[in-house]
Order: structure tokens, then C-alpha cells, then sequence
């Protein structure tokens, strides 16, 4: 069933469908061990201003599906300092006391962005903290933790809280009012359901009055499903006539399209209509989804909107949403086209967990540049083990093939076997600045309990 195109107003694709090229070539993977326990979300971005990417990775301290038996003691954020130097690869990395920040017990956390939010040259970081063990709030300090960093003692400051009457997931960060000033939007952690007002997403806008610093949280409502909102992303997915931009809109896990109304005064809270996408199969498992522009296209203005992606759990999909540039995306569940199987369909996972669980939980989902060509690429977590690949056509298509183990990266340095890692999040960065983007995973299992590191190797 094709969905319907929104009436944005913009040409015809012109850009052909490109060349994905051949398959990547990779470093043999290596693992850094962490000092808390279930690493989950991870994030890249600049903290020491040398134009290297460090690494953040947060320690949910539980096992992120069951959510019960919370590792003793606080949370931690591990941020990598990258050494700049790659060779050997795995002495590229350097762990640092000062940089290992904490929540306390009993905070879960759940995702951290690494991102300059107060436009001093320096990445701070960004800490969503999710649903409790026992499901009780009471006295429980959900919401968001931003860590700035101070430049003169080259550590962080201690983190200015700012709560949510609700447990937080997957957040973004970006300019929602066009103040030019960051701001974070949330979606409501997936242990959530059931309770009053999680069918939102919940945005801190930064207080122009006092940068770096943000507002208490405003609620906004999705339409139509309740429930936990899951993932979320942000990005620039319509344009109405007369806004020329710097502000973004926000989708929800079901692809509900929060247009940004693009009439805000500075520092003014940001108003937003709401659209549904008629999703032609069932969205309740899209688990992680990323905002970019997958296609080469010219548009009306030269303006190029993004599209988005998203990783299915339980149907072991990535799917593709081409953005209209109007109040819809079009989506047509047609495999090879927008729809393509993660499920490898040879041995290259660790072995399975015992049920319900199923060996195959694609849950992680990151686009960037693999093959040093201007094509946006998917990296996909993929089963127990590996990572899936899927290179870019340049049209919003994908050359990926379940069967062929080109399209599959081990990021386990050991043999598929009974330790798995469970590698829930990905993230595609170019850690040594050669042009192409490596590979780092959380490994979220407590037999783990690291993060992997993958160079690329493409000539």
C-alpha cells in the first residue's frame, strides 16, 4: 500500500540512482571494557576541540529489555578521548577519570548525546534517564542531566537536572525554535505505557536569556496511538511557504509528523501540527530510527529535506521514509526498494538467547558516509555479534543482500559462540579523519560489557 504524498510543493526527484560501489573493507574489530555495567546508548562529538571525535557511551546499569535487577551503584557515562593516532587501531582510544561522569543509584539511564550545546567550542553531554525497576517515580529524578564542559579545568562541571514528570528515551538535540540555539526533544522511554501523558514528546528549549541553560519541559501530544513514543528523530521534513528555514520537525516512532509551524519568535516555545503517515505494517516494534538526507535530489529552492529510517525488533526490517517536503512521507513496504530483511541468512551471530528472546534483535540504527562517496549508508545492528550494511544508492535505495557475508561486519573480536554482546546501539563516525565512517557498537550484555571499535579500511 503506498502512502499518501504530502502537498509540500516541491520538483521531481533529478537525481539518478547512483552507484552504491562495492562493500567496505574493515580492521579486525576491537573492544574497549567500560566500568559500569549494560552499556546502552552512545553518541560522538568533539569535547577537546583537536577537530577528533570522542566517544560517549551511557551505562543503563540493567538489562534494557527486562528492565529488572539494576547493577548496585551509580551510572556511568564512559567518554573516550581519541589519542588521534590509529596505528595500531586499537591505541586510539584512552579512558580518563575525570571523564567518566555519574548518576547516582538508582537512576537508569538511557541515551546520551555528545553535542555543544552552549557554543563554547566543546562537546557537553546529554543524559536521558528512563523508567525506575520497581515502576515507582516516587522520589525518582527522571528526566534530562546536561554535563557542560569547563574548558579551564578540562573536566566537567557537575550536571544541572531538569526534570520530566515521565521516563525519557531516545532524545535529539537541535535548533526547534530558530533562535539559533540548541534545544533537546524527547520521546517517553518504551517501559513507560500506561501512564498519564506519555503519548507526548517532551522539548527543553534552550533559555535565550541565559545560554546553555533550558526551560522546564513542555509537553507536546502525538496523535491518534497512546503509548510509549519510543524513538524519535528531528529533522527538517517540510517547508511552508515563506519560512526559509532554521527550525526542524519532529517524527515519532510510528511516523507521526510534528510539523514545526516555523512562526516563533526568539526564545519563544516553538507550536507544532501534527500529521499522520498511514504505516503499512504494524509499528509497535520500530525500536531506534535516524533523520537524513538519503537521497541526491534537487528540490524547489535547492532545498534537500530529510528522510528517514527505521530498525524494526521483531520483523528484523529497515524501512525508508522519503520525505515529501510537505506533511507525509511515501513508503511503499516494497522489499529492495524501501523495505530490506536484516535477518542474515548464514551463520555469523553468537549463539541465540534462550526464548522469548529471538537471535536476531536489530534494535540500533546509524546513517553516514562508508565508502567515501557522497551516498548517505545505513549501518544496522544486526544479530548478536555483527552489524549489517547497507550502501546507499544515492535515490533513497539500498544494495544490501542477507546472504552475503560482504554486507555483514563482526564487531565481536571473538567466534560466534555462547558469550554474546548483544550489541544494541551503532554508530557510524570517523574516528581517524581519513573520509570514511568506522564503526562503534554498545555492547550491551553483562558478559561484555564494552564497546566495539571498527576502522574502515576502504583504499
Amino acid at each position: 500500500m503506498a502512502m499518501a504524498v504530502g502537498l509540500g510543493g516541491f520538483a521531481v526527484e533529478k537525481a539518478a540512482a547512483q552507484n552504491a560501489g562495492t562493500p567496505p573493507t574493515w580492521a579486525a574489530p576491537f573492544q574497549r571494557g567500560l566500568v559500569g555495567a549494560h552499556p546502552f546508548g552512545i553518541s560522538a562529538g568533539d569535547v577537546d576541540a583537536d577537530g577528533f571525535p570522542e566517544v560517549a557511551v551511557v551505562e543503563s546499569m540493567i538489562d534494557i529489555v527486562t528492565n529488572i535487577d539494576r547493577v548496585s551503584g551509580p551510572a556511568v557515562i564512559n567518554i573516550f578521548r581519541n589519542k588521534t593516532t590509529w596505528n595500531p587501531p586499537d591505541a586510539g582510544f584512552e579512558q580518563i577519570a575525570d571523564w567518566q561522569l555519574e548518576l547516582p543509584e538508582p537512576l537508569i539511564p538511557r541515551y546520551v548525546e555528545l553535542i555543544d550545546v552552549d557554543n563554547e567550542g566543546h562537546a557537553d553531554v546529554v543524559v536521558t534517564v528512563g523508567e525506575p525497576e520497581n515502576n515507582n517515580l516516587f522520589g525518582y529524578n527522571c528526566g534530562v542531566y546536561v554535563f557542560r564542559f569547563n574548558e579551564g579545568a578540562g573536566q566537567f562541571f557537575d550536571p544541572e537536572y531538569y526534570p520530566s514528570s515521565i521516563p525519557l528515551g531516545r532524545h535529539r538535540v537541535a535548533d526547534m525554535n530558530g533562535d539559533q540555539l540548541l534545544d533537546i526533544v524527547c520521546a517517553v522511554d518504551f517501559h513507560a505505557n500506561g501512564r498519564a501523558f506519555d503519548n507526548t514528546v517532551r522539548v527543553y528549549y534552550q533559555d535565550c536569556a541565559h545560554p546553555g541553560l533550558f526551560l522546564p519541559e513542555q509537553m507536546q501530544a502525538v496523535l491518534n496511538e497512546t503509548g510509549a513514543t519510543v524513538p524519535c528523530a528531528v529533522g527538517d521534513f517540510h517547508r511552508q511557504t515563506g519560512v526559509t528555514g532554521g527550525i526542524n520537525d519532529v517524527v515519532t516512532w510510528d511516523m507521526q509528523l510534528l510539523s514545526n509551524n516555523g512562526n516563533n519568535p526568539a526564545c519563544q516555545n516553538a507550536a507544532y501540527t501534527g500529521h499522520t503517515t498511514a504505516y503499512c505494517t504494524d509499528p509497535w516494534d520500530t525500536y531506534d530510527m535516524v533523520a537524513a538526507k538519503l537521497r541526491l535530489i534537487t528540490l524547489i529552492g535547492g532545498t534537500r529535506f530529510d528522510d528517514v529510517a527505521t530498525v524494526s525488533w521483531n520483523q528484523e526490517h529497515v524501512r525508508i521514509f522519503k520525505s515529501q517536503g510537505g506533511t507525509t512521507f511515501t513508503h511503499t513496504c516494497t522489499p529492495g526498494v524501501d523495505l530490506y530483511a536484516i535477518d542474515p541468512t548464514f551463520s555469523i551471530c553468537n549463539s541465540p538467547r534462550t526464548a522469548p528472546f529471538p537471535l536476531v534483535i536489530p534494535s540500533g540504527i546509524s546513517a553516514g558516509l562508508l565508502n567515501a562517496g557522497p551516498r548517505m549508508d545505513l549501518a544496522v545492528t544486526s544479530c548478536d555479534g555483527a552489524v549489517a550494511i547497507l550502501l546507499g544508492n544515492g535515490n533513497g535505495t539500498y544494495v544490501f543482500d542477507n546472504g552475503n557475508p560482504a554486507y555483514f561486519v563482526r564487531v565481536d573480536p571473538q567466534p560466534p559462540g555462547p558469550d554474546f554482546i548483544e550489541n544494541h546501539q551503532v554508530l557510524i563516525v570517523d574516528l581517524n579523519l581519513d573520509g570514511k565512517g568506522d564503526l562503534v557498537t554498545s555492547n550491551h550484555s553483562a558478559f561484555a560489557n564494552s564497546i566495539s571499535v571498527v576502522l574502515n579500511t576502504t583504499p
